[in-house]
């Protein structure tokens, strides 16, 4: 499906064109016409602000009205597209063509286009305000995937409104669906979905404030399924859990071996981003340590690594977020005449009790 749109494009185009006549209504050229396509999908991918949304918008609109429309699928993913873009906006359009994507899909019983057009309906009631609706459209979805068989779509729907009730603080909600994913799971044994889900729970038990059990689901569960699945990432994650959980506790030297084996887990696989946010958690917790001058190695280590990756926005953001855990390591080493971390730092509200850098 990834390749229809330009593919499609491409054909009616080159068609016309041999025909001699006008390829659409916007009588564009072909060159332009391939350009809009592969514009539209760098758009979809890469939008980063209202403008560059809106502007896909029109290119996906211009699309569907030049497109031929004979192809129902077709139509159905560039609608999805377009709904995804105006959600994030919170524009009303994006129900109408969500619900269109849907019907489309529904037609033809493509059950993954189905999926991802409803994912984004619900998000989108969800972003309205209209959490009541956006849990039924989950809903409805889990049970045309479990008729279908589909297991693992299914679980990822439960885990989905297993979301909901989490952002919504209903943790019982939120934990009974997290159960009903991970049977999903199970019945396929999807070891780093397992992992994933277990991970889930993990955390609706620690906002809870039941941080043995918490421990527990990391340790005994999510862990163990995440190594079996290679999931490297999956284990950067819960090896990072524990150590903001046992930070928060002030369990310092617990918290340390595992921001340690954070970092060099994110190291073995080569994720620059994860590695410096690993430094970033080690320099915090060695500076409320008092050693000062390692905490600076590490968060040198970090800005060094962010520049030359062209990553220097997360050092911009972790002296934003930490500027008196910056001003105590200039200070505890003596650093600061000679070369400050605390350089260009905002006066904002210091987040040193919680290190969960997200």
């Amino acid at each position: 499906m990834k390749f229809l749109l330009g593919l499609s494009l491409i054909t009616f185009l080159f068609n016309s064109v041999l025909a001699g006549k006008p390829a659409d209504s916007v009588k564009t050229s072909a060159v332009n016409y391939d350009s809009l396509a592969t514009q539209s999908n760098r758009y979809l991918t890469l939008a980063s602000g209202s403008k560059k949304n809106i502007e896909a918008i029109e290119l996906y609109r211009k699309a569907i009205i030049s497109a031929p429309l004979a192809d129902d699928l077709w139509e159905a993913e560039v609608r999805t597209k377009m709904g995804l873009l105006l959600s994030e906006l919170k524009k009303p359009e994006a129900f109408k063509q969500l619900e269109r994507a849907i019907a489309l899909n529904q037609k033809h019983k493509n059950l993954n286009g189905l999926t991802t057009a409803t994912y984004a309906l619900a998000m989108a009631y969800y972003r309205s305000g209209d959490v009541p609706t956006s849990l039924k459209k989950y809903s409805d979805l889990y049970t045309v995937q479990t008729k279908a068989g589909e297991a693992v779509l299914a679980g990822n729907t439960a885990s989905k409104i297993a979301d909901v009730y989490l952002k919504s603080k209903k943790y019982k909600e939120a934990f009974n669906y997290a159960d009903v994913a991970k049977k999903e799971y199970e019945k396929v044994c999807k070891r780093d979905s397992l992992g994933a889900i277990y991970y889930k729970i993990a955390d609706i038990k620690l906002r809870e404030n039941k941080t043995r059990l918490a421990e527990f689901y990391i340790i005994y569960k999510a862990l163990p399924f995440y190594s079996s699945a290679d999931n490297f990432k999956g284990r950067v994650a819960s090896f990072n859990f524990l150590a903001n959980m046992y930070m928060n506790q002030k369990k310092y030297s617990q918290a340390k071996w595992f921001y340690l084996q954070a970092n060099t887990q994110s190291r073995s696989i080569k994720d620059t981003a994860a590695t410096i946010a690993s430094l970033h958690r080690l320099g915090v917790l060695k500076a409320l340590t008092g050693n000062y001058q390692l905490a600076r190695r590490d968060l040198r280590e970090a800005e060094s690594m962010a520049k030359d990756t062209g990553m220097s926005g997360l050092t911009e953001k972790f002296r934003a977020r930490y500027p008196s855990i910056l001003k105590k390591i200039n200070e505890g080493d003596g650093s600061a005449a000679k070369s400050p971390l605390l350089r260009g730092v905002s006066k904002e509200k210091d987040d040193s009790s919680l290190v969960s850098l997200e």
